[in-house]
Order: C-alpha cells, then sequence, then structure tokens
C-alpha cells in the first residue's frame, strides 16, 4: 500500500509561519524535509536507509502514535515523495545490506512477560528464527547469535561484520570488572589482536558506515579516579570518538565542548560535512526546548545548530550525506496522545549550508 502526502520544507515554512517559531523550530541551516508520518523513538526504532532515496523504519501509517507492538514496517521514498506499508504489528527492526531482523511482540497466552518471536532474511523474505532467553542480538550484522560461555575461543567483546573480527580485551577474564584495559581488535579466532589507542571501558556505541568503509566508534568518559565511567563529560575535555579500519588503523576526531557539556544525554552520528551531536539536555519547558536539539560539528570546528527539539538515534545514507531521524520540536509535541507533532524527518548536508 503506498499513499501520496505532503512534503513539508522546514526551511522555508519557519520563515512564514509564526507558530513554528512559537514550538521552537527556527529557521534551519540546512534543508530539512518532514515526511509527515509518526515514527517511534524506540531503541528498535532506527532508521536506516536502503539506498540514497528510500528509508526504512518503524513508525504509524495514519501519522498517529502506536503502541509498540503495533508498529508498521514503512519505506519512506523521498524522491515518489510516497510511504509505502510492508507489514504490520512490527515491534523492533534491524537492517543490514538487504537483510532484516524482526521482531513481533505477542501476548503470553499463560501471563507473565512478553513474548517474543524474531524473522530474518532478505527484506520481503523473511524466515522465522529460534531464540532462547539466554541468546544475543547482534545488531551490526541484524542476526541472533547462540551465547558462548568462557570456555569458548574467542574472549568476551563485540562483534563487528561478518569477516571482519571483533573488538575485545585479549583476556578471558577481567581482573577488575571496573578496569579500563587497552582495547584490541581480532581479526579472526587464532589472531594475536592489534591493540587500539583507546580502552575497552571507553567504547559504547560501534556502528559502521559506508561511505567511510569504517566503524565509527565513541563512549563516555572513563574517571580512573572513581574506576567507572559517567555520561557527564569534563567541559576543560574534548570528546574523543575514533574511526576503525577493518584492516585495523585508527583516526581520532575531537568533538570541542559545546552545550551538550551541561549535563544529559549525547550521541554522535558522522556525515560527510563533520560529526552531529545528539542532545538530549538542556530543555527550558514543555514548549521550549531549550539547547536541546541535533548540532553539526564541521572538520574545522565550527559548530551550528541543525534543529531544535527531541531526536534520537539518526539513520545515516550510504553516501553520508543525508540524514533520517524521528524528531518532536518540544516536549509538549512528544506527548502520546492527538497532540504529538513527533515525525520522520530528513536533512540533507550536501545541499546548501555554511561550507567549511
Amino acid at each position: 500500500m503506498t499513499h501520496r502526502f505532503s512534503l513539508i520544507v522546514l526551511s522555508v515554512l519557519a520563515l512564514m509561519s509564526p507558530e513554528l517559531a512559537a514550538w521552537g523550530e527556527t529557521t534551519p541551516p540546512y534543508p530539512i524535509v518532514d515526511s509527515g508520518v509518526w515514527a517511534t523513538t524506540n531503541w528498535s526504532g532506527d532508521v536506516y536507509w536502503l539506498d540514497k532515496e528510500r528509508v526504512l523504519f518503524l513508525g504509524g501509517e495514519n501519522g498517529k502514535p502506536v503502541h509498540k507492538e503495533h508498529m508498521s514496517l514503512l519505506v519512506w521514498d523521498t524522491t515518489k515523495q510516497s510511504i509505502a506499508m510492508l507489514k504490520q504489528n512490527i515491534s523492533s527492526l534491524c537492517y543490514r545490506n538487504g537483510i532484516v531482523l524482526l521482531g513481533q511482540k505477542v501476548d503470553n497466552p499463560a501471563g507473565g512477560p512478553w513474548k517474543y518471536r524474531f524473522f530474518r532474511g532478505p527484506l520481503g523474505n523473511e524466515q522465522p528464527q529460534k531464540k532462547e532467553d539466554k541468546d544475543l542480538l547482534d545488531y551490526l550484522n541484524c542476526r541472533i547469535v547462540k551465547n558462548k560461555t568462557m570456555d569458548g575461543k574467542r574472549p568476551p567483546g563485540r562483534y563487528l561484520l561478518e569477516g571482519d573480527g571483533y573488538l575485545g580485551h585479549g583476556r578471558k577474564q577481567l581482573p577488575d570488572q571496573r578496569a579500563n584495559l587497552p582495547a584490541m581488535y581480532f581479526k579472526g579466532e587464532e589472531s594475536e589482536g592489534i591493540q587500539l589507542p583507546f580502552g575497552v571501558r571507553q567504547v559504547e556505541s560501534i556502528e559502521y558506515y559506508d561511505f567511510k568503509r569504517a566503524y565509527f566508534l565513541y563512549g563516555w568518559f572513563y574517571d580512573a579516579a572513581i574506576g567507572g565511567v559517567t555520561t557527564l563529560w569534563p567541559k576543560t575535555l574534548p570528546h574523543p570518538v575514533w574511526w576503525l579500519t577493518p584492516e585495523g588503523s585508527t583516526a581520532e576526531v575531537l568533538i570541542p565542548s559545546g552545550p551538550w557539556n551541561a549535563g544529559g544525554g549525547v550521541f554522535f552520528t558522522p556525515s560527510q560535512r563533520g560529526v552531529l551531536v545528539t542532545y538530549q539536555g538542556g530543555v527550558k519547558s514543555n514548549r521550549d526546548p531549550g539547547t536541546q536539539g541535533v548540532y553539526l560539528v564541521q572538520e574545522n570546528g565550527a559548530t551550528e545548530k541543525l534543529i531544535g527539539g527531541f531526536v534520537h538515534r539518526i539513520g545515516v545514507s550510504p553516501n553520508g550525506c543525508k540524514m533520517a531521524f524521528s524528531h518532536a520540536p518540544n516536549a509538549e509535541g512528544d506527548r502520546p496522545n492527538d497532540k504529538n507533532r513527533r515525525t520522520l524527518k530528513m536533512i540533507d548536508l550536501c545541499s546548501g549550508g555554511s561550507q567549511p
């Protein structure tokens, strides 16, 4: 089923509508297109680009918020200006190179907690998958992994794409769970490993980006004095993020201090124009998002705010130019009722904007 819908270019309407300004939206430096369709903010609601024009996501086909177990699997064609519904009653989504892992939340007839069933395969031809409670979900490869014991060859670590090995610390057991041992990159089970210029406690997020052909890694501040991490990064220190190639080379990018150092959730997303910082904090009121929103830190260190409001995870197009994300202008527009104004939006960083 495909529906036509109106595209809203916020960069134009912000100049025309005082209502948008009242909701905390101002003129963005790059063109932003609004699908008009509600998109989930759940961790399982990541948006994925199928190609440079189409976005795969979980949302509500009628534009209204829906419960997690009743979401639809949708495709937004940003060129044809259309939405296609592929499946209904989907509660989780993972996509990688044509393969999806879909989860369905089903009631437990005997009572107790909800149960899940999973389907995996080429998009449109998914097959049922078995998953025991102890099995792991590998979100990089969109697969279910049998939980290995400490007796296995591979020490505990993080899977990379199939064929690229894994990250770990090179030991069967940590001498102290708080220890920040050097991170090691293992190309295979028998690999001796390559030592990386950061510790295992400094990496929380690992994503692979096609436009760079490399992994993008970052984490929170490791405080050696307490032997733990904190999301509050010291204002006097830049926040490092790293690129890791499948060959084992690394490159560090330093994110300067900004509004995101005032406390709250901070997430990083790379692009062709620099690193996007998604800041979940700084709210002034239900109608005023304050400093909360998405910022672009360019290679020369210049920082500009792309959009204010509530944004969670961002999907990056294969060429690194277009960003798709679920967005609400403020807390009042993010309520689970008819006032909800959260929709899937897209910004093209390679069109207009400030030049580095």
